[in-house]
């Protein structure tokens, strides 16, 4: 397994499929996540961010469970990327926040007033 260089303030999350003998994947995945146990953030900051981990993680089953919430997930994908226009644009919270590097998507999640992003 390659080694990954996790910060002291990085949450990571690790996405494993299942794979069949012919190398397909079977549908089914586990989802691990990993935090640093030397954070230098503060209590309440770190028990935000590991809630907001969780409900990344917590997304999984529910897109499952509501195809529709799925779909609008997979919207917000397409609109970040500029491969969706949908027929009224409405401001996505991190429309102007929104970057990725190779397969990481980063994303600000902090309050910006309109305008300044």
């Amino acid at each position: 397994m390659p080694s990954i260089d996790m910060g002291k303030d990085d949450f990571l999350i690790q996405v494993s499929p299942s794979i069949d003998e012919e190398h397909n994947w079977t549908g089914e995945i586990e989802i691990n996540m990993y935090l640093s146990s030397s954070s230098t953030l503060c209590e309440e900051d770190f028990n935000n961010l590991t809630l907001l981990v969780k409900t990344i993680c917590a997304s999984v089953p529910l897109y499952e469970e509501n195809p529709d919430l799925y779909d609008e997930a997979c919207k917000y994908v397409q609109f970040a990327e500029g491969r969706y226009e949908p027929a009224k644009k409405e401001e996505v919270f991190f429309k102007n926040k929104y970057t990725t590097e190779g397969s990481v998507i980063n994303v600000d999640f902090r309050k910006h007033e309109r305008g300044s992003g």
